[in-house]
């Protein structure tokens, strides 16, 4: 792990994982081997097809079926309205939206509710959830899946092992152009934001130059996620210069693997 991270990144997304510090070791006593960090588990969506849906209610002038991610490259978030992490992506979204949509970036988000035999719970609102959408400025295809059919019940049982323990919201997966999931991510805060937008800068970059890539879309960055900007505020105070160049290359270096 780069030193720059371990001295300022890891205070900026405050939950790299991995991340450790040792404790000194009395004089005359020999380091102990640290052992090695175990491998994140695979995410269970990942190299797969989703299933088939059959959502009737859309904010899309017409439906759209699983088979419409064939052939390009797409972002599905699954979400619920109520969900505080939602809420706090929904900017981000929009904002994915309006750089790589035109670069030919497809999303779409299926709003599925969390308690949804309560009749109270505008999760379970169409109309509620629509004017949810609106007020985020989120214009991209959405689905409603009532009664959670399809997250709740077909996702969970085809990925999940049928355990509601493993449903997260909310869920972003990028389905590539065969039709298969290529990138899995649950939840939602500054690092999970800055690794979704990476991963869409790789797939659709505007230049051959990594570095001309990690410098427009750190540019991009500062502007969009209000953590980073605060953070960068706070602990570089004047030009950040040395911390913006390091964030940058750090940015080139993912953007390459």
């Amino acid at each position: 792990m780069e030193k720059w991270k371990i001295a300022t990144i890891a205070v900026l997304l405050m939950s790299l994982v991995g991340f450790g510090i040792s404790q000194q070791n009395q004089a005359n006593k020999p380091l102990p081997t640290p052992a090695p960090d175990a491998a994140p588990t695979p995410s269970p969506y990942l190299g797969k097809s989703l299933p088939a849906w059959n959502f009737k209610q859309w904010n899309a002038s017409k439906p759209l079926d699983a088979s419409s991610l064939q052939g390009q490259t797409t972002l599905v978030e699954v979400f619920r309205t109520q969900c505080g992490h939602c809420a706090d992506a929904a900017p981000l979204m929009a904002a994915l939206d309006n750089r790589y949509g035109p670069r030919g970036l497809k999303i779409i988000g299926i709003q599925s509710p969390g308690a949804f035999d309560d009749a109270q719970n505008p999760e379970n609102n169409w109309k509620a959830v629509q004017g949810w959408l609106k007020e985020r400025g989120i214009f991209y295809p959405v689905a409603f899946d009532e009664k959670s059919r399809y997250f709740q019940g077909t996702i969970q049982k085809q990925f999940l092992n049928d355990d509601p323990n493993k449903l997260s919201y909310p869920t972003m997966l990028i389905v590539g152009k065969d039709g298969k999931v290529a990138w899995a991510e649950v939840g939602h805060d500054t690092s999970k934001a800055i690794a979704l937008a990476v991963e869409l800068e790789k797939r659709f970059p505007t230049s051959k130059s990594p570095a001309q890539n990690a410098a427009n879309l750190v540019k991009w960055l500062q502007t969009t996620i209000p953590d980073l900007q605060t953070w960068l505020a706070n602990n570089a105070p004047g030009a950040p210069t040395d911390l913006l160049k390091a964030f940058t290359e750090d940015i080139e270096t993912r953007l390459k693997s």
